[in-house]
């Protein structure tokens, strides 16, 4: 969203060549949703430190942003592809809220592959 969205650039999974890093699809709309049982099993997992590379130049590349907004920047309004005219606040709280989301899915995916007191 940082990036197509607010910077008009392409998303760093093609710009800084993360997808060929992480041998996964370059397609960015190729996210998994909507993969069958088996799309999934036979996902190639890329290893941790390479997946952590990718997430940290995603945040370097968040907070240059973020740091970029004097003032009242965040309340600049952008035209989004799926929520219409927001502002970028409205952007990141859409981020946080998503963030937020995931992390309780993958709470609740965790918790029944372990178990409740593992």
């Amino acid at each position: 969203m940082v990036n197509s969205w607010l910077r008009h650039e392409s998303q760093l999974w093609i710009s800084e060549q993360w997808c060929h890093k992480l041998n996964l699809p370059s397609d960015p709309g190729d996210d998994g949703y909507g993969y069958t049982a088996e799309q999934v099993a036979a996902f190639p997992v890329p290893p941790l430190t390479d997946l952590l590379g990718y997430g940290e130049a995603v945040r370097t590349h968040t907070r240059e942003y973020l740091g970029s907004k004097k003032g009242s920047g965040l309340d600049d309004m952008v035209e989004t592809p799926a929520f219409g005219e927001m502002s970028v606040g409205q952007i990141f709280s859409v981020l946080l809220c998503e963030i937020a989301f995931h992390t309780g899915q993958i709470a609740y995916l965790r918790g029944l592959q372990r178990g409740l007191n593992k």
